[in-house]
């Protein structure tokens, strides 16, 4: 009787963890084809083949993000409550371990509070789909950036706005420096007057006005909250025409120095005046009983502190006016005791 040798293949797979291997005295450290001999009971050789797999172990890692009204969190088995990283041990579809990662973050709510101030001529206002109309404090629940619920409150003031006045009319001398005097209702507050005709500015409450011609100004004012207030200002600029022929309006035709405080000086009328280059007195002699170059500067009547007769003296000067021009003009004054 003969007995045929006996052929055996074996498939077998382990995990990478379990190298090296032993089979029929062998250490055996990576997969693949191996054999060995051995004898049957029949006393025959017999060919055995193992074909080796081997399975690699399976690590990841995952990211997780909660909003922390979510906590705690359960994570295979594990119960969760802070941010942080955290691992488990799984095994994978090869029956090997794999080793699992969570990165764990928490988000927070947010909680934020405005402060607001608005004019009452704005309402209503529109906030978070809410329309507002009254003072008071308001609440709303929104989604932050994290994902995460978050109150949203609004402090609302409302401000009245400011009546607009007409305000008292200035009288000033053409191309003269005058300051206007605005209203000045707060440093919340912007300005804008118009025209910007003879101002040097016009973003102030009290610009410097230059001009030779009237002008009414609106003068804008605006809180911080957007309330508008609008006030008017007329200035009024005085004539400069000059009448050489009627002296009587520049210089008095009579005048009392008797120290009683009315009256008292003879001078010209400076109104229209810009330069006074004299003013001098005669007697009806032809003596000069007083000269001067300064504006509202006059005689008293005396000389070398003597008061002289009461009759009708004679006077000239020249000047320039508030036009520009030069002026010569003559007259006659009356002293009254």
């Amino acid at each position: 009787m003969v007995s045929e040798a006996v052929t055996t293949t074996i498939n077998k797979q382990i995990c990478a963890g379990q190298l090296p291997y032993q089979w029929n005295n062998q250490s055996i450290t990576s997969a693949g084809r191996y054999t060995a001999t051995l004898a049957t009971s029949a006393g025959c050789d017999s060919i055995v083949t193992l074909n080796l797999s081997v399975s690699e172990s399976v690590s990841y890692t995952m990211s997780r993000r909660v909003c922390i009204g979510e906590l705690p969190i359960t994570w295979n088995g594990q119960s969760i409550n802070a941010a942080g990283t955290y691992t488990t041990t799984l095994r994978s579809a090869g029956g090997c371990d794999s080793l699992v990662t969570l990165v764990l973050s928490v988000g927070q709510p947010v909680n934020i509070t405005e402060n607001r101030t608005v004019c009452k001529t704005s309402l209503p206002i529109i906030w978070h789909s809410q329309s507002l109309t009254t003072e008071g404090t308001y609440q709303a629940k929104l989604a932050s950036t994290t994902g995460c619920d978050s109150i949203a409150t609004l402090v609302l003031t409302i401000e009245e706005p400011v009546a607009g006045q007409q305000l008292p009319n200035v009288t000033v001398a053409p191309y003269t420096n005058t300051r206007l005097n605005g209203r000045n209702l707060g440093a919340d507050y912007t300005y804008q007057w118009t025209p910007a005709t003879g101002l040097n500015m016009t973003s102030v409450y009290d610009p410097v006005f230059n001009y030779n011609q009237s002008v009414q100004y609106m003068v804008s004012m605006t809180s911080a909250s957007g309330c508008v207030t609008i006030d008017t200002l007329q200035v009024n600029v005085q004539s400069t025409v000059i009448n050489p022929a009627d002296a009587t309006t520049l210089v008095p035709t009579a005048w009392s120095p008797n120290s009683d405080g009315k009256n008292d000086l003879l001078y010209p009328n400076t109104k229209n005046m810009r330069e006074l280059k004299y003013f001098r007195v005669y007697n009806k002699y032809g003596q000069l009983m007083f000269s001067t170059n300064q504006l509202n500067k006059g005689w008293d009547g005396r000389v070398n502190g003597k008061l002289q007769d009461a009759y009708i003296y004679t006077w000239i000067l020249e000047m320039v006016g508030l036009d520009g021009k030069t002026y010569k003009m003559s007259g006659n004054s009356l002293m009254i005791l």
